[in-house]
């Protein structure tokens, strides 16, 4: 097992305060608000190590990047085709709607 360090631990928080899915870029992006020398590099070495050694699952969408989220149960994925999310609740999934339902309708009347 690797030793627990500032850019993992920054990760792992990202990963499970993610209400979804997450992306490695997305991990990148919220964990340098932590340790913001954190390079991609070092994000998919520690997502590939998680992965092995701490239950961390990937979510393979068909011609998607995958996606990374720590085990929580039989859920599905719902995946945006306008904002590109990937979600897996309700509440997420109705916020996300709301969102991509006026960006349609801007798009429409434009």
């Amino acid at each position: 097992m690797e030793r627990s360090t500032r850019q993992r631990e920054a990760i792992r928080i990202v990963l499970q305060e993610a209400k979804r899915p997450l992306l490695a870029t997305e991990v990148l992006d919220e964990a340098k608000n932590a340790v913001p020398s954190l390079g991609i590099a070092t994000v998919y070495r520690t997502l590939k190590t998680m992965v092995t050694e701490e239950g961390l699952q990937i979510v393979a969408l068909p011609g998607e990047n995958p996606r990374f989220e720590f085990e929580h149960g039989h859920h599905h994925h719902f995946c945006c085709q306008v904002c590109k999310r990937c979600l897996t609740s309700m509440p997420v999934l109705a916020t996300c709607l709301r969102c991509c339902l006026v960006a349609l309708v801007l798009m429409a009347t434009n």
